[in-house]
């Protein structure tokens, strides 16, 4: 596996999952603190743009 290769599996494997957990329990929050819901709102679509972003280098780093 070449450097690229290895770089796009750690974003897949490893990044995107974590920024996903992150959300997660953003929204895990938001249920026990309903008054926290604009603020966890403004971090999940934050953490949403992350996990694209992530996930198009991962693609082209793949060369797809």
């Amino acid at each position: 596996m070449n450097r690229q290769e290895r770089a796009a599996r750690i974003l897949h494997d490893d990044v995107g999952p974590l920024l996903s957990a992150a959300g997660l329990q953003l929204q895990l929050l938001k249920m026990d603190f309903p008054e926290t819901a604009e603020g966890v709102r403004g971090v999940t679509e934050l953490l949403d743009k992350a996990i694209d972003s992530v996930r198009a280098v991962s693609q082209e780093l793949l060369g797809n």
